[in-house]
């Protein structure tokens, strides 16, 4: 039996385009007794160029509770677009703040990915009554 990243599955967010980890191991030769691997051959796939973007913003910067919550409701309803163009999206909200971790985005630079998140901050500001924009939310791209 052997552990760690290949053998516990190996999740990423690109893990639907190029299955998990385990899933592209060719070959398990050999683990000593200690839990070194011998010999693992796996599956490789060109680099390619990926995008990634995350922001934040509170009730406060909505500018205020209603506000908040339709914002979070235009971003779930901006998302399928986005997800149908083959990113991933790691977010999470609470009664007062809503982080998106990173929309990733594979085979994309990151001005058509800035490009591409235009419309989800357009739904942002028109819901939130102009208080949240592109600017305000301090979206960091890598």
């Amino acid at each position: 039996m052997a552990g760690g990243y290949l053998g516990g599955g190996g999740h990423s967010y690109l893990s639907g385009i190029y299955g998990f980890a385990a899933d592209n191991v060719l070959e398990w030769e050999i683990v000593t007794a200690d839990g070194v691997v011998l010999s693992a051959t796996v599956r490789v796939f060109p680099n390619e160029v990926t995008s990634n973007a995350a922001f934040s913003f509170s009730v406060s910067q909505a500018g205020g509770v209603e506000q908040y919550w339709n914002a979070v409701s235009a971003y779930h309803q901006q998302l399928k677009p986005l997800l149908d163009q083959g990113m991933v999206a790691d977010y999470g909200f609470t009664n007062g703040t809503m982080v998106v971790n990173g929309v990733m985005a594979p085979g994309q630079t990151n001005d058509s990915l800035q490009s591409s998140l235009q419309p989800p901050f357009d739904a942002l500001t028109a819901k939130s009554c102009s208080q949240l924009t592109a600017k305000s939310l301090g979206m960091k791209l890598a």
